[in-house]
């Protein structure tokens, strides 16, 4: 029978002054047939004790780490470590070995799972690790079986939780190069954070990758595994490849992967060789060849088009060449790509790491040969030796962070380019950092510029603005916006939209799908940056899986139509002391320009009042006047109309008298 239970292992690794960190404790065994105390590791955790005892944790009397190793019944599959480590000095142990020769003694205690129940485990291991240096005798680890099987009860997949990671303190520390983290690492480049202790590094890691919905929940199981070119072929095609050249922003049309097969010619006879003179030059040149002559039977062609003589007696030199070209089957395009995870309504959790894209939270020195693996698609990776800092490590990565938005670099001009913060970019941010800072505080009136997400559901379990979930909402529905938008936009440019897509927009869907309305919404977002993230293979994965839930979800950014300008303004006004000092006086004059105002004011209104009482008088007595003069003008002209009565009296009395 088949074990469900999440936690595969606990284990203690040492450090030997002979043979420096090795494994020692093991429950259960890894081999058939093996003791509690056999140091011996399969190959694919050789690296665990490395791991377990990071590298400057001697530095430390205690802390903690996390890390990912393969799994070692399914290689496409991760395992999940937390290990809790500590020191003693040495003569404080009740029972002391032979090997101990230094002066302090320094022990990790490791826990393996089948999921990333991170802050679960951390928070019991750290008791376990006291409990058992409390002891002062390390030969006692029968305490580790006990506590296996505590483990086993009372940590399950419902203990995944991100409630252990802030987000605000991870706002307050990078500001605004959060939400460009946010993005870059969404285009799946090669992302290193560098910092120490182990314990800041790992929170700061998860932290990150927390604010992606459903990611360390859902979307972490393969965030390990490298395949060798197998997503190349499997899940990408040649045109799925962005390449950005160094200080320049300007993205291909299309860019084809020096790794990606490319199909074989099909076979030609003989006799269709002999039939064609230049069929031996064009094998013997290759492809360029073949590219060049087929452009310059074009010309011809079209030269003989227009009547000019001897082009059509070049053209026919080579009658059966352009029918061959027609008939050389082209290689299917790949179907595409499956989320491999078990995702939502909504697409979500993205396949951020998978296909060879890795998350680790830990590497040591021994695993730095990963950032020049060819088949590394993308990673975002945690150090802290200083020899992942070194120039020739720095090449072969497009980005590094450390322990403050200061220490934060992007290697390619061009990469920080397309990573430049728009307007609303900045408005968006500057809000969080605004609710993040006055968390627990009422909350603010919806004056004007107020940051307005349109999509209240997206905001269901926060508790307050400010806080950790209230954070992690705001970015889901930038997240939601930026997929809906890029979606949008790749269909109002001509690509082909999904079958999915339309649905959206016949059940309401917000947002406009084309026109002028759609450049602006991708605008919002930086247009050069969206068109980098359609050809990512998380964003096709999405593009290509179920999104019903998002049916009536705003496209829109949420800080759409704001001006960074008044966000500079407020950041200058409040996070300066000479804006707080220009805030308060303004403040202060205004208060006076009030009560000035109120004397004032009734003077002029009584004045006002005043005059309008005497411009009304005037108004009504040159009313009257104008109404005499036009009832004079009317009677004169009705007595001009009618003919004079005296003129016909005498022609009255003359007809009698006759």
């Amino acid at each position: 029978m088949m074990d469900d239970s999440y936690i595969l292992n606990i284990l203690i690794v040492g450090f030997h002054h002979k043979r420096g960190v090795q494994l020692e404790y093991c429950y259960p065994p890894l081999f058939p047939g093996q003791g509690h105390d056999a140091s011996e590791l399969p190959e694919e955790w050789q690296n665990l004790p490395y791991l377990a005892l990071p590298d400057g944790a001697h530095n430390y009397e205690q802390d903690h780490v996390y890390f990912v190793l393969p799994s070692l019944t399914d290689r496409e599959r991760s395992v999940f470590c937390v290990a809790c480590y500590r020191q003693i000095d040495s003569d404080k142990l009740v029972s002391k070995s032979e090997d101990v020769t230094r002066s302090s003694v320094q022990k990790s205690v490791v826990v393996v799972s089948r999921a990333p129940l991170f802050g679960a485990i951390r928070q019991r291991l750290s008791h376990v690790a006291e409990s058992y240096f409390e002891l002062r005798d390390f030969s006692r680890v029968e305490i580790m079986e006990e506590t296996f099987m505590d483990f086993k009860r009372a940590v399950t997949k419902n203990s995944v939780s991100t409630q252990v990671f802030s987000v605000k303190e991870l706002l307050l520390r990078y500001r605004q190069k959060l939400l460009v983290l946010f993005k870059l690492i969404l285009l799946e480049r090669r992302v290193l954070v560098h910092m120490n202790p182990a314990s800041q590094l790992g929170n700061t890691l998860l932290t990150l990758a927390s604010l992606y919905p459903s990611l360390i929940e859902c979307g972490l199981s393969r965030c390990g595994a490298v395949f060798k070119s197998r997503y190349n072929f499997r899940n990408l095609s040649d045109s799925d490849f962005v390449s950005i050249e160094r200080d320049t922003d300007a993205l291909p049309s299309t860019a084809a992967s020096p790794t990606t097969p490319t199909p074989p010619p099909p076979p030609s006879t003989p006799a269709s060789k002999e039939s064609q003179p230049h069929g031996r030059l064009q094998d013997a040149l290759g492809g360029a060849a073949t590219g060049l002559i087929s452009s310059v039977r074009a010309g011809i062609a079209r030269v003989s088009s227009a009547g000019i003589p001897g082009a059509a007696a070049a053209t026919a030199e080579h009658p059966a060449a352009e029918p061959q070209q027609q008939q050389q089957p082209r290689s299917p395009s790949p179907p595409p790509p499956r989320s491999p995870f078990d995702i939502d309504d909504c697409g979500f959790p993205l396949a951020l790491f998978a296909e060879s894209a890795i998350f680790l939270p830990y590497v040591s020195l021994q695993q730095i040969g990963l950032l020049e693996d060819a088949n590394v698609r993308a990673c975002l990776l945690g150090a802290n030796n200083v020899l992942f800092r070194q120039p020739q490590t720095r090449r072969r990565i497009d980005a590094l962070l450390g322990a403050d938005a200061a220490d934060f670099a992007i290697y390619d001009r061009g990469l920080a380019r397309l990573l430049r913060l728009t307007g609303p970019d900045e408005a968006f941010i500057q809000r969080l950092l605004d609710k993040a800072t006055s968390a627990g505080a009422a909350t603010a009136d919806n004056a004007d510029g107020e940051l307005t997400l349109e999509d209240e559901d997206l905001f269901a379990g926060s508790e307050w603005e400010g806080s950790d979930d209230w954070l992690r909402a705001q970015f889901r529905a930038y997240l939601t916006a930026l997929l809906l938008t890029a979606d949008s936009s790749s269909g109002a440019a001509g690509a082909e939209p999904a079958a999915s897509n339309s649905s959206l927009d016949e059940s309401g869907g917000g947002g406009g799908g084309g026109g002028s309305g759609s450049s602006s919404e991708e605008g919002d977002f930086n247009a050069s940056y969206v068109r980098a993230l359609r050809a990512t293979f998380h964003y096709r994965a999405w593009l290509a899986g179920p999104r019903h839930g998002l049916a009536g979800a705003s496209r829109r950014h949420p800080c759409h139509g704001q001006s960074a300008l008044g966000v500079r303004l407020n950041q200058f006004l409040t996070g300066t002391d000479q804006g707080r000092k220009v805030s308060s006086a303004v403040q202060s004059t205004g208060r006076a320009l009030e009560d000035t105002g109120k004397v004032v004011g009734g003077a002029i209104y009584n004045a006002g009042s005043a005059m309008s009482g005497f411009l009304s008088g005037l108004s009504s007595k040159a009313a009257s006047r104008l109404s005499g003069s036009q009832s004079q003008q009317q009677l004169q002209q009705q007595q001009q109309q009618q003919p004079p009565q005296h003129q016909e009296i005498p022609r009255e009395s003359s007809i009698n008298s006759g």
